[in-house]
């Protein structure tokens, strides 16, 4: 391997590394760039205070007698498992993030303004749209392009996706890339069609995608599997099963590689009974991103690092990583055949295998 390449992502600021290797990377769509992404990106402003959510599960997403009681129970060690995230989307931005997955909600009953939520409520979702407007703005990131997925939407009764979600989405309006252009457009076309339009904005529910032309249908636009396991082990023999039997791979379009485990009821009650879970001895969600991000990252390296000549699977699991936590994460990865290796964070590990395209 290149000496320069490694020293090179070893040494780019996160905030505008795609600048930074734009030559390297201006023949490329996004579809086909390695990035990191988060997993519940705004949900850093979870605490053990913080209301429960219409999308918590069973009783604890009820306002009925029996809900707010096993709120009460549940309440000192439910946050641990529904934060996941510590950084504002502006910081995870400046370190190099590049997918955000965001979740919304009706703030409550009586209050339908837009709320982020993970089973407990966040951030308003103004506040991560004034963030992102914030990154954007400043001359350093202009090159930078990020993929912001509302996957998950939950419309109060009776409203409309128009008077929901759209008018806290207006600041983005004129960021976002249309969705009339391909997702296998390169970079270089879509830094030379506007200065401005840098988002790529995909949204879960269905909506007037002529009359939302800055929005993207997220049906076409993302594959991306949740695996639903609770042991690393298994997790990455799901990721190899993928590409040891591909199935009919959609092109251009963004894949994101879930790189996330899921913790059972039990392991979470468990844990309120200040015991581990027996099955992988987690106790909150960054307790389990602490263990095994590193592995999942190693995973991806070396899955990677030789297939640029193997297109049997498309981009699948060669696009986007979405982790818990990544800033925590650090890893060691062999950068060449003679055993050579660096340490290094998840972004300069992307930047890397973006360098050797």
């Amino acid at each position: 391997m290149n000496e320069k390449k490694v020293e090179r992502a070893m040494h780019y600021r996160g905030g505008c590394w795609m600048g930074g290797i734009r030559n390297e990377i201006k023949s490329l769509p996004m579809s086909e760039l390695f990035i990191i992404g988060t997993h519940n990106s705004a949900t850093y402003d979870i605490s053990v205070t913080s209301s429960f959510g219409s999308d918590a599960p069973g009783l604890l997403g009820k306002k009925t007698m029996g809900g707010k009681l096993t709120q009460l129970f549940a309440r000192p060690v439910c946050a641990k498992w529904a934060k996941c995230q510590s950084l504002t989307i502006r910081e995870q931005l400046n370190n190099g993030v590049r997918y955000l997955d965001i979740r919304v909600i009706p703030k409550s009953e009586k209050n339908t303004t837009p709320y982020i939520s993970h089973s407990q409520v966040s951030v308003p979702l103004r506040d991560v749209v004034n963030e992102i407007v914030s990154f954007l703005a400043c001359s350093e990131n202009t090159w930078e392009c990020l993929v912001v997925d509302l996957q998950h939407l939950s419309i109060p009764e009776g409203m409309l996706m128009d008077s929901f979600l759209f008018p806290a989405l207006e600041p983005l309006r004129d960021l976002c890339i249309p969705n009339t252009v391909s997702l296998s457009t390169p970079l270089e076309e879509i830094w030379r069609r506007s200065k401005k339009e840098r988002v790529f904005l995909v949204i879960g529910s269905e909506f007037d995608s002529e009359k939302y032309t800055f929005a993207f249908m997220r049906h076409g636009a993302i594959v991306s599997d949740w695996k639903n396991v609770q042991n690393c082990n298994d997790l990455l023999q799901r990721f190899d099963e993928d590409l040891a039997h591909p199935v009919t791979h959609q092109s251009g379009v963004f894949c994101v590689t879930q790189g996330v485990l899921t913790p059972e009821g039990k392991q979470i009650m468990d844990s309120l009974l200040f015991t581990k879970g027996i099955s992988t001895k987690f106790n909150s969600i960054m307790d389990m991103a602490r263990k095994v991000n590193a592995p999942i990252c190693k995973w991806f390296w070396k899955r990677n690092r030789h297939r640029n000549e193997d297109n049997t699977c498309g981009n699948m699991h060669r696009n986007i990583l979405m982790l818990d936590y990544p800033q925590i994460t650090s890893l060691t990865i062999e950068v060449d055949d003679g055993g050579s290796s660096i340490e290094c964070s998840p972004v300069i590990m992307c930047i890397l295998l973006n360098l050797l395209k």
